[in-house]
Order: structure tokens, then sequence, then C-alpha cells
């Protein structure tokens, strides 16, 4: 089988779960590497090397959340174990006020792009919001001081639940409860000195 794409992307080589690969040969060809961080994998000290890779985009991936954004986002990134405290944190906070297990059974994404479907972020599988702020995902120090609320909107809209809105009257309104929540109880912020967006 031979699968390509004229205009690049990330690879995903992704099995089910209970499909065991033996002897199986993947020929990667016209491709360039990725900065790539993963939680329990990535070393810290080799981050300043890896995110120096080539390819346009990048990726790093936390206990239950993955941020893709073009690479020149996360090129001088220095800590990125702040990040992931910052982003395991919030996700433990949007699973606690879920009330569903600490490790999610897919993890939420969030995807910075130069074109989205709609608005300026929006939900879904992944969360899309504009390249231009997608910046604002790599520093905690901005995130404790003028918060997260978009991104934790958008990520609250993927925890509602059809049986308890009033379409569309409470379709804006109850996905900021995890806005509220995870600046309160997670970055120490009270939701009247967080700025605000609307969408």
């Amino acid at each position: 089988m031979q699968v390509w794409n004229m205009w690049g992307g990330l690879i995903y080589l992704l099995a089910p779960r209970d499909v065991k690969v033996e002897e199986e040969e993947v020929v990667v060809q016209e491709a360039v590497t990725a900065p790539f961080y993963k939680s329990g994998v990535t070393k810290a000290a080799d981050w300043s090397s890896l995110r120096q890779a080539p390819a346009p985009w990048a990726e790093m991936e936390f206990d239950n959340i993955i941020l893709t954004v073009p690479s020149h986002i996360i090129r001088e990134l220095q800590s990125p174990l702040e990040v992931e405290k910052l982003w395991n944190g919030i996700m433990k906070g949007v699973a606690d006020l879920a009330v569903i297990p600490q490790k999610f059974i897919r993890k939420e994404r969030i995807v910075a792009d130069v074109q989205i479907s709609a608005g300026w972020m929006h939900a879904g599988y992944p969360v899309m919001m504009h390249s231009s702020i997608g910046a604002e995902l790599f520093n905690p120090e901005d995130a404790r001081t003028k918060g997260l609320w978009g991104e934790t909107h958008e990520l609250g809209h993927n925890q509602q639940r059809s049986y308890w809105e009033f379409p569309p009257h409470t379709t804006e309104a109850t996905c900021n409860l995890w806005s509220v929540y995870v600046h309160e109880e997670v970055l120490g912020l009270n939701r009247e000195k967080v700025t605000l967006f609307f969408f």
C-alpha cells in the first residue's frame, strides 16, 4: 500500500489497541523530522535539539492533550516541563469538573492554523484556533496572570452533553463552567480578572 500527500503535513502511524504489529515495514520518503515532545518519553535535555527539527509543524503531547502548532512557535521554548505542568493541570481540572476519569480515553487536541472552520476558535476534535495566537498555549506565566479563557471555553464545549442543554440558549453559557473552574481552581485567577473572549 502506498499513500502520499502533495501538500505535506504530519505523518501519524496508528494501530488499534488490540492489534499486534510484527514484521511490518514502513518506508517514509521525502519527509523531514518534526519537533515533537511527549510526556514521559522526551528527555528535557534533548529538547534544545528536538525543537529545531526542520518540519513546519510541531507537536507537544501531554497526559491528556496534544498541541499542534506551526514550528516557529516553539523554536525558542526553553522549558517544555513548565508547559507540560500547565496543561496537565488544566486537563485534570477539566476532568474533575466533568466527573470523568483522570486518564482520558482519547486525548484532546488543540491545533493552531491560519484558516479554521469558524470564528476565532472553535470546539471539536480538534479544537481549532488561529495560529496568530498559538504562542499563548506555551506561555505558563501569561496563562497564570491573564488566563486561557478561549481554550478552556472550547474544551468546555467538548464536555457539554445534550441532555442538560437547552439549545441554542445555553450552548455558549454552560461551557464557561469549565473556564471559570479551571481559572479559579487550577490557574488561581479570579474570573473577574481574566481576559475574556466571546466566540
